[in-house]
């Protein structure tokens, strides 16, 4: 999920690479959102696959950072989350 990602950025050293493809892909739809500054490379074609290079992301933006306080922190869904309830 896009959230869980920016939620890893923000929280992390930036600027940082991104190599996964669920990653990037889900790494696009956060900087067309707003929420990131990255470079994002174009897939290319190598043979008769697809391949993607690393994305570089610079920072989480300030309505990145809105959408967080928004979603709030992350919550508990292991077995412990039942027994609070």
């Amino acid at each position: 999920m896009p959230i869980n990602l920016l939620r890893r950025l923000a929280e992390g050293p930036l600027p940082t690479t991104v190599t996964e493809g669920g990653d990037i892909l889900q790494l696009r739809m956060l900087q067309a959102a707003g929420h990131v500054y990255a470079k994002i490379p174009l897939p290319h074609a190598e043979g008769w696959h697809w391949r993607q290079g690393p994305a570089t992301v610079y920072q989480v933006t300030a309505l990145g950072h809105k959408a967080l306080r928004w979603f709030g922190p992350p919550h508990n869904t292991g077995p412990e989350k039942d027994r609070e309830s």
